[in-house]
């Protein structure tokens, strides 16, 4: 398996004898037909994610005041997948990793599954704030992120384009998942349905280490937005503060600056962040 690769590039595999998930050939060699996966399956079609959520999953409810996801009159969230969905499907719909893919789709996972995605505060804040009216002049974007703070359970904000650094992270697990995946040693020794099996496993420990890196903020989807945002959280709401953030693009970033009055909120802003106990096995 390999990144970029073409439905011809594994046609001449097959028919070259070689095996389907790990290029070698071996006694137990995999001759499934893969094929890209469909954009009739609605696992993979790009579409918003808000309000999706695994609930049935306590250490992942854990983040959320009472282990509920917050209704809009508390704050305001946006879905936002773990793994991102560019680490699966590029903008022109086609497969980052066709064979990957394939698979994945065969054992159940598809990257708009519930437990691959979480619900961070968005762009849009509640209509009032826990401590009664919003001031005057504060910025809607940063509200609903402000709330979070106030109940204890601050997650990061959700505004739009993400860092490139974060598409980074997840493309590093999502290329991890396919070495671990194609090991040679171990399909050598595997019917089609063991490897299938250890698949599982595999986008389990991805999807749950994904889950923790956001939840925790360790993949950080909008590092310029956030330091301000923190900071204006325990700012005045009675007097302007200057920033300045980046916009845009990668390749047609501009900087903006901004001036915007603080909340006065009392909570305690992070770091830390939340902890979340999943099992990431083999991502660590």
């Amino acid at each position: 398996m390999q990144l970029g690769e073409s439905a011809s590039f594994i046609a001449d595999l097959q028919s070259s004898g070689k095996c389907v998930i790990c290029d070698q050939e071996h006694k137990n060699k995999k001759t499934e037909d893969v094929k890209p996966v469909t954009e009739s399956n609605s696992g993979w079609e790009r579409k918003n994610m808000d309000r999706i959520f695994d609930t049935g999953d306590a250490n992942r409810s854990s983040i959320y005041v009472g282990s509920v996801l917050p209704s809009p009159s508390t704050y305001q969230t946006e879905g936002h997948h773990c793994l991102a969905y560019s680490s699966f499907i590029k903008g022109n719909g086609e497969d980052v990793c066709l064979r990957l893919n394939f698979f994945l789709d065969q054992v159940g996972f598809a990257p708009n599954d519930a437990p691959n995605v979480i619900q961070l505060p968005g762009r849009r804040g509640p209509p009032q704030s826990p401590r009664g009216p919003w001031p005057v002049g504060v910025y809607e974007t940063l509200k609903s992120f402000w709330v979070s703070i106030d109940q204890g359970k601050p997650l990061q904000l959700h505004v739009g384009r993400h860092n490139g650094a974060y598409f980074g992270e997840s493309e590093s697990v999502v290329q991890r998942l396919i070495v671990f995946a194609s090991d040679p040693n171990k399909c050598e020794e595997e019917t089609i349905d063991q490897f299938k099996e250890r698949l599982k496993g595999l986008i389990t420990g991805a999807v749950n280490y994904a889950f923790k890196c956001v939840a925790e903020n360790t993949w950080v989807c909008h590092s310029s937005r956030l330091g301000p945002a923190l900071s204006l959280y325990r700012l005045s709401s009675t007097e302007k503060h200057n920033f300045t953030v980046e916009a845009g693009t990668p390749s047609n970033k501009r900087t903006l600056r901004m001036s915007l009055v603080g909340y006065g909120g009392t909570g305690d802003p992070p770091p830390p962040w939340q902890t979340v106990n999943l099992i990431t096995s083999p991502f660590v």
